[in-house]
């Protein structure tokens, strides 16, 4: 096949998806899956790589998070054209969130906001930042807009000092946080970024959320990249043994207190191409995080 450690990790991480992978097996789809006949390999998904990018190209290696987020895509596209679906789909009911873009005037409070949709959460990493909490502590801080960057008030109908923010303003019933590690340049930041077992969304939720507090997320899964560059190295993944993650609620969920999940237990998997062991939850934490699933 060639490099298809890419492809590999993110089919892990997908069908580590309870209710992408519960959805698949129930319902018209359910009653003609291969998933209930054979078991799925990677081979005709590889082959097929073209009709999500035609620049992806077979035998070379690809980002693991533009696959995965073209799988996505692809998949919502699917869900509305074969399936006749109105939004939401399956894709942005497991997935999908809002974002609120919000700009506060400084002179008469007046509000701007602009809301867009989400499929995953996009940080940066710059020098100061060595863990996950701190990276989206940057994403969602206020900035202050003045001088040349003054804000064009529509109800002073002049330039004023104001703030901006970006918050989360609704939550998505899988939340997946992908790393910016990889440059313009295609190089690597490669120094450690801690993140941990369970991420809370309170200070990063609009106040205007249904949910303001903000929901609990636990780790379900991982995508890894060693090497020092985009285009090079390897891809493996990590996954949380039966329960996994990701919407759809229930008695266990509420149990958890977890957003839609039913992660319970601390067995963890390693899926490095055709090898497959269990591995320590430590080894999980000390590994260098590329795309986190929770």
């Amino acid at each position: 096949l060639g490099n298809s450690c890419f492809l590999n990790a993110i089919l892990q991480a997908l069908t580590h998806t309870t209710p992408l992978l519960e959805l698949c097996r129930v319902g018209a789809h359910g009653r003609s899956c291969a998933l209930r006949r054979v078991l799925l390999t990677p081979v005709p998904v590889f082959g097929n790589l073209h009709l999500l990018a035609r620049h992806f190209t077979r035998g070379r290696q690809e980002d693991a998070h533009e696959l995965l987020r073209l799988c996505l895509e692809s998949m919502d596209e699917s869900c509305l054209l074969n399936a006749g679906r109105a939004p939401p789909t399956v894709v942005e009911r497991i997935f999908q969130g809002a974002f609120r873009n919000q700009v506060k005037c400084g002179a008469c409070g007046a509000k701007s906001n602009a809301y867009d949709p989400f499929l995953d959460v996009s940080l940066e990493l710059p020098r100061r930042v060595h863990r996950v909490r701190d990276a989206l502590e940057l994403f969602t801080k206020e900035e202050t807009l003045e001088g040349e960057n003054a804000y064009k008030c529509e109800a002073c109908d002049a330039l004023r000092p104001a703030t901006k923010r970006l918050t989360i303003h609704e939550a998505p019933a899988v939340l997946v946080i992908h790393l910016k590690r990889f440059d313009l340049f295609g190089g690597k930041i490669s120094r450690p970024v801690a993140f941990d077992d369970v991420v809370e969304l309170s200070g990063h939720m609009s106040d205007t959320a249904v949910e303001s507090r903000g929901p609990r997320y636990r780790l379900y899964a991982m995508v890894v990249h060693a090497g020092s560059s985009v285009g090079c190295g390897h891809y493996y993944a990590y996954a949380r043994a039966s329960g996994g993650g990701g919407g759809g609620g229930g008695a266990a969920a509420e149990e958890d207190s977890f957003y839609g999940t039913r992660s319970s237990g601390d067995d963890w998997y390693l899926f490095d191409d055709a090898v497959v062991r269990p591995v320590s939850a430590r080894e999980v934490f000390d590994d260098e995080a590329y795309v986190l699933f929770y």
